[in-house]
């Protein structure tokens, strides 16, 4: 079971909207949607999310200009998953550089939302775990240190410890 993450989802598609939120709440996650980019880089502005969920095609500019944006935004941690109908090699390796995690193409099952979600949260537990590694062996065994940072890792990634 995925821990509870903050998602942005980005689309001007309102049914994709509605039917993402309405799965991921169903998952325990908190999610919030905009229509457009600006309208998500302003959300952004003001919260922290763990995830981001980004169309390609927007009314106000495209995915690839969102994600430059939010690339530049400083402490934005957010990664970023391209779900688009616009699935081109142009497109999906300029999403690449850009760092997104993975790109859906439309139209998608839920279960595809859920499995890049799982993938990219393993990713960061395993990140978590040899950063600890490598903590752990330059302390003293006895050191409460170890559990502290533990503890700051986990909970800023919200992961299950």
């Amino acid at each position: 079971m995925v821990s509870k993450k903050r998602i942005l989802i980005i689309d001007d598609d309102t049914t994709i909207l509605s039917a993402l939120s309405t799965l991921l709440k169903e998952q325990g996650h908190e999610v919030d949607a905009c229509e457009t980019g600006s309208a998500g880089l302003e959300k952004l502005k003001g919260s922290r999310y763990n995830l981001i969920l980004l169309d390609y095609n927007l009314p106000d500019m495209d995915g690839l200009r969102v994600a430059q944006k939010i690339s530049e935004m400083e402490n934005n941690e957010a990664t970023v998953v391209f779900i688009s109908a616009y699935g081109t090699s142009d497109v999906i390796l300029g999403a690449v550089r850009l760092g997104a995690f993975d790109f859906i193409e439309k139209p998608f099952h839920g279960e595809q939302v859920f499995s890049a979600i799982d993938r990219w949260c393993n990713t960061n537990k395993k990140a978590v775990e040899k950063t600890m590694a490598k903590v752990k062996k330059a302390l003293p065994a006895d050191n409460d240190v170890l559990e502290k940072v533990r503890k700051a890792l986990t909970a800023d990634l919200h992961l299950v410890p």
